[in-house]
């Protein structure tokens, strides 16, 4: 005998099994489509907090003076972004009475953490004043990155960013005002440190192989210029439309600081470099002291078709051959180079 089973028909599988496998088809759907239409509503969610949040940002700019305006304004951006795009872009200044318009504006924030937003802009955009008088800018680049305090909008950004390269300046109609700039990288954060006890933020600021049509004529050099600052700035006011006086008063009555930590000027062979703070008295003056380098005067001055004899008023060889170690600085408003006097300071407001 066989142990083998007789060949006979398969066994039908059960109801049971039939709910079985339908279950595992069914379940896995089901939660993806629940998973999607949860992220779409939380999508739509984000999308219409970002609306509002650049809504008050566009408000909070109107209270303090900046008109700005947004023509073709889409939202977009899903799955995982969001997105806001005008067209063309516009701002007024109001107390300047300058007008600035440009072309597409684009900012970006990812659904997960919209606090985060990237602006990129195109060009090239027109500033234009009372008198008719036209500017226009030209980059290859312009890009933005903001982080907001969500908590209170009507502050400054926790951290801002902003990167512009291959930058052309000029009139129009008048061919003489002319200017590139290779890049221009500006960064101001709240200081991890003291922002909570001085309100005090941190900036840098950098300009890379500026050439100015009118500098290049009055020195007689093309040499590009650069310059570099990082520096710290204590007790900031919040973002207020009071006037420039009281805004300064503000900062001075609360014993607010600038605090050069490097200033970095480069052109050819002449280099300048600063450090040290400044701040207002009681009068109002500036009330500074700065430690200064400077290295190339001579070269810079010859260039220029100076004569560079007058660096020996300054005493000593390294003053003879450009080369100088001094300190700028204010007693009782009276300003001083080294121990030279270059006259009273007067009162900025």
């Amino acid at each position: 005998m066989s142990d083998s089973m007789p060949n006979g028909p398969a066994l039908a599988p059960s109801s049971a099994q039939k709910s079985f496998h339908i279950r595992l088809v069914v379940m896995p759907l089901a939660l993806v489509a629940l998973l999607a239409a949860g992220w779409s509503a939380f999508w739509f969610q984000q999308i219409n907090k970002f609306e509002a949040r650049l809504d008050q940002l566009i408000e909070r700019e109107a209270s303090l003076g900046k008109l700005w305006t947004c023509a073709d304004r889409k939202i977009g951006g899903f799955p995982f972004r969001v997105e806001l795009v005008c067209g063309a872009t516009s701002l007024a200044l109001k107390d300047l009475k300058l007008t600035a318009k440009l072309g597409a504006v684009r900012a970006v924030a990812q659904a997960y953490d919209p606090a985060l937003m990237i602006i990129e802009a195109d060009g090239p955009m027109l500033i234009s004043n009372e008198a008719s008088e036209t500017w226009a800018v030209k980059w290859e680049l312009a890009r933005s990155s903001v982080r907001l305090d969500l908590a209170n909008l009507k502050d400054l950004p926790e951290r801002s960013a902003l990167e512009v390269k291959s930058i052309s300046i000029f009139a129009p109609n008048n061919p003489r005002v002319s200017t590139t700039i290779e890049a221009i990288d500006v960064q101001a954060r709240r200081n991890p440190e003291k922002f909570a006890t001085e309100r005090a933020f941190d900036l840098a600021f950098t300009v890379t192989n500026l050439v100015d049509f009118l500098l290049a004529e009055i020195s007689r050099t093309n040499d590009p210029l650069s310059l570099s600052i990082d520096m710290m700035l204590t007790r900031n006011p919040e973002p207020s439309k009071k006037p420039l006086p009281e805004q300064l008063e503000l900062w001075r009555s609360q014993g607010g600081l600038a605090t050069l930590r490097q200033l970095q000027v480069t052109r050819g062979p002449f280099n300048l470099a600063m450090s040290g703070e400044m701040g207002l008295d009681a009068q109002h003056r500036p009330d500074f002291r700065f430690d200064t380098k400077v290295k190339g005067l001579d070269e810079l001055l010859r260039a220029s078709g100076q004569k560079a004899d007058i660096l020996n008023l300054l005493g000593g060889k390294r003053a003879a051959s450009g080369e100088m170690n001094f300190n700028l600085r204010t007693l009782s408003g009276q300003a001083f180079i080294g121990p030279l006097p270059l006259g009273k300071m007067p009162p900025l407001y």
